[in-house]
């Protein structure tokens, strides 16, 4: 028995000692370059660059979302009301209704009606007060430009310019108003004060003759360019208190000149 179990240890060693040994054989990596960037393979390059976008998008969008909702409840804030930061030259209107503004504006510009416009043609004058051209701040007109600030354009425009009212304000350069009626027709007397009707030449016989009456020049005065001159100096925010127009004189021959009847 002994023996048997010998053998059989020995033959288990000898087939150990005729199997070939095994090795693993170093793999072939190339040297780690420290110098060299790592690239990812262009398809997850491309993965990467579309989840930046579709994040980017969402952001963007959230942002927006955001913005908007501000927007709106910052003008539902002050609906009937003129957006803060807004002022028409040194008044504040910021916050005010309309009515509220246009008293203000009114109190603030009452020296808009303080001056007199002074008309020249053909050596005569005419003053006019700007009382009576109903010269006066264009309350109204201001007012309606202050509540438009803030509130028309899309969004993103309406966002930037709460934010730069904001930081900065608005202004609005105040303006005038008058009656144009009423100066058409102070332009228009003047005119019609110093216009005169040509008169034609004849010759007349006489006892001693051939008589010659020489003929005169008429004129006429230019209404509508001496209106445009005038509204130009008195529809700007401060013009001279007494502002000169003089109405442009244009000469009118006779049918029958002097030269011609001679």
């Amino acid at each position: 028995m002994d023996d048997q179990d010998i053998s059989g240890d020995a033959v288990t060693d000898a087939g150990a000692e005729l199997q070939p040994e095994r090795t693993q054989e170093p793999l072939d990596v190339p040297p780690a370059d420290d110098d060299q960037p790592i690239t990812l393979p262009k398809r997850n390059r491309r993965r990467s660059v579309t989840r930046f976008l579709v994040a980017f998008m969402f952001g963007l969008l959230a942002v927006l979302t955001v913005s908007a909702g501000a927007l709106a409840a910052y003008e539902s804030s002050n609906v009937g009301r003129i957006l803060p930061g807004v002022h028409a030259g040194s008044v504040d209107l910021s916050g005010l209704t309309p009515a509220a503004a246009a008293a203000r504006l009114r109190t603030a510009y009452a020296s808009f009606g303080d001056g007199t416009l002074v008309l020249t043609a053909a050596g005569v004058e005419r003053n006019v007060t700007y009382a009576d051209l109903g010269r006066r701040v264009d309350a109204d007109g201001i007012v309606a430009l202050a509540m438009s600030v803030g509130r028309e354009g899309p969004v993103i425009e309406r966002i930037a310019s709460n934010i730069r009212m904001f930081v900065r304000g608005t202004d609005i350069t105040p303006f005038a108003i008058l009656e144009r009626a009423a100066l058409r027709h102070e332009i228009a007397s003047l005119a019609a004060e110093v216009a005169l009707a040509p008169s034609d030449a004849t010759v007349t016989l006489g006892a001693a003759g051939f008589e010659l009456t020489p003929g005169k020049d008429g004129r006429i005065a230019d209404v509508d360019a001496a209106m445009a001159v005038a509204e130009q100096q008195l529809l700007v925010a401060t013009p001279s208190p007494s502002p000169r127009v003089d109405l442009p004189i244009s000469i009118i021959e006779p049918d029958v000149t002097t030269a011609e009847a001679t």
